[in-house]
């Protein structure tokens, strides 16, 4: 019998059908059916040669917009619309703040600052959690989106982020406990009518005590 030396053999794979998608997302709606998209191609040619290899309840062949509801929230922002206008708020995200810093079961107040309080450095004051009160600043300067009556007092007591006292932390406690009782705040905008805008200033170039 003669001798037989291995050898190796090598085959290609026979060839495929090329596949002209290269990437395919699944877009999911909140109460709307799933949407398929090609997004390496137009989307008329993608979404027409998807079809066919989808199932019939994964389809839609209207606009989005026409199945889904006006979008309630965005990046925390509620959103409600209505036939005279459009109210923004951050309510909720204004709870989650409340509840952060510990100040859902604190007694409201009517104003963020009391009137006439002048802060300054404290040099000599107790200090307090610096990072505790950078996420407090950053959090209420997020809710200013909708809540410009807050940026006055938030500004000011901004100053202060890099060496907080325990008296600037007083003036943070104080616009929470406005903001509990003003949770439900925001800004409407009017569908018809004319919008002015008011400001009001009350300079006092000689009452800092820092400088």
């Amino acid at each position: 019998m003669p001798h037989l030396k291995p050898s190796l053999r090598t085959s290609s794979p026979p060839p495929r059908k090329s596949v002209s998608f290269k990437r395919v997302e699944k877009l999911k709606f909140t109460g709307c059916r799933k949407l398929y998209m090609d997004l390496s191609r137009p989307h008329e040619l993608g979404i027409a040669k998807l079809k066919p290899t989808l199932p019939k309840k994964s389809l839609i062949d209207v606009p989005v917009n026409t199945h889904c509801s006006p979008n309630r929230y965005f990046l925390g922002i509620e959103v409600i619309q209505s036939k005279v206008g459009i109210f923004i708020c951050q309510r909720r995200y204004a709870r989650e703040i409340l509840a952060r810093f510990n100040m859902t079961k604190s007694n409201p107040v009517r104003n963020p600052i009391v009137p006439r309080t002048t802060l300054s450095r404290d040099e000599e004051g107790v200090p307090i959690d610096a990072t505790k009160f950078k996420q407090a600043i950053s959090s209420l300067m997020y809710l200013t989106v909708t809540r410009p009556d807050l940026m006055y007092g938030v500004s000011l007591i901004s100053r202060y982020m890099a060496n907080p006292k325990e008296s600037h932390w007083a003036a943070i406690k104080r616009i929470l406990r406005y903001l509990k009782s003003t949770i439900e705040y925001g800004i409407f905008y009017q569908q018809s009518g004319r919008t002015g805008l008011v400001a009001y200033s009350d300079s006092n170039y000689a009452g800092d005590l820092d400088d």
